[in-house]
């Protein structure tokens, strides 16, 4: 089940981002679905241990709910991490630097 979410996830990721383009959404899917699967398979198993191991029964959707969110948060920041490198790379530029490029050419 997990390959199959994280490959949902990342295409669709890939089409949000790439205005609904199938083949840059495959694109972004194939640089980027092997992260999300090393990242689940290092993340689940020991939480996986943990609630059935340690945690009470009656706190067992707390906890799996607990790190359900956190694992969005962790997905989020994967997605979101090449684009924050890049504008400190000067690669891309920043939001601030388009707004100010876009008034300028309004304004001349």
């Amino acid at each position: 089940m997990m390959p199959l979410m994280q490959s949902i996830f990342w295409f669709g990721m890939g089409l949000l981002r790439n205005n609904f383009s199938l083949t840059k959404g495959f694109d972004y899917w194939k640089t980027n679905v092997e992260r999300g699967l090393n990242a689940s398979i290092r993340f689940w198993p020991p939480i996986l241990v943990g609630l059935y191991s340690f945690v009470p029964t009656r706190f067992g959707n707390l906890y799996m709910d607990s790190l359900n969110f956190l694992y969005a948060i962790i997905l989020s920041y994967m997605v979101n991490v090449h684009k924050e490198e890049a504008q400190e790379a000067g690669m891309v530029k920043k939001p601030e630097e388009q707004t100010r490029q876009k008034l300028e050419t309004f304004v001349a």
